[in-house]
């Protein structure tokens, strides 16, 4: 399903899974935080909870080793980074799937910046793989991508940073918000202009 490509999204960016338990760690992004847990209720017909870090990060998770043992079935591991860990091929079977799933990648490892002359979304992550198909997603759907550098891609063009947000958009209100405010829209409509 679109939800499930989107949770893969997010557990590729900042999930974790153990034998028994999937988390996603989400720093201090409170509002995201409901987002993803009623995402982990629907998917999975369980009880997330939601804890506090010390440093004030928020942690959301459930128990299940038969959610985790399907989840490695499909493909995503312990260690993403030590496994290098790829997107599921499922997920780049149609347009709705991929479009979720880049969503979901952003919405936790991405970032929109002001430049000096425009706006960039960003996504970094440090398996290899996963950025590779992460740029294949996005040029299949008709975006200019640049090339990986280090662990990082990014797109920078107007054009497909606003078809980007009309597109694909934001579940992440940070990213939302930073983004309209830096291309000079409103959150009333896509009154952001070419």
């Amino acid at each position: 399903s679109e939800e499930l490509a989107e949770f893969v999204g997010i557990l590729l960016g900042d999930g974790h899974i153990t034998p028994t338990q999937v988390t996603v760690t989400l720093g201090k992004k409170d509002v995201y935080t409901e987002y993803v847990a009623g995402l982990m209720k629907g998917l999975f017909s369980c009880s997330p909870k939601t804890i506090t870090t010390k440093d004030g990060h928020f942690v959301v998770y459930f128990g299940s080793a038969r959610v985790v043992r399907w989840l490695l079935k499909m493909g995503l591991c312990f260690n993403k980074v030590k496994s290098q860990v790829d997107i599921p091929r499922w997920c780049l079977s149609r347009r709705d799937f991929m479009k979720n799933t880049v969503r979901g990648l952003v919405d936790t490892d991405g970032s929109v910046y002001r430049l000096k002359h425009g706006v960039q979304i960003s996504f970094c992550n440090r398996s290899r793989p996963l950025l590779e198909s992460a740029r294949l997603i996005l040029s299949k759907l008709g975006f200019t991508p640049s090339k990986i550098s280090g662990f990082n891609i990014y797109l920078t063009k107007r054009k497909d940073l606003i078809r980007y947000f009309d597109e694909i958009g934001f579940n992440n209100k940070k990213h939302r918000n930073r983004f309209l405010e830096f291309m000079g829209g409103s959150d009333s409509g896509n009154s952001i202009a070419l």
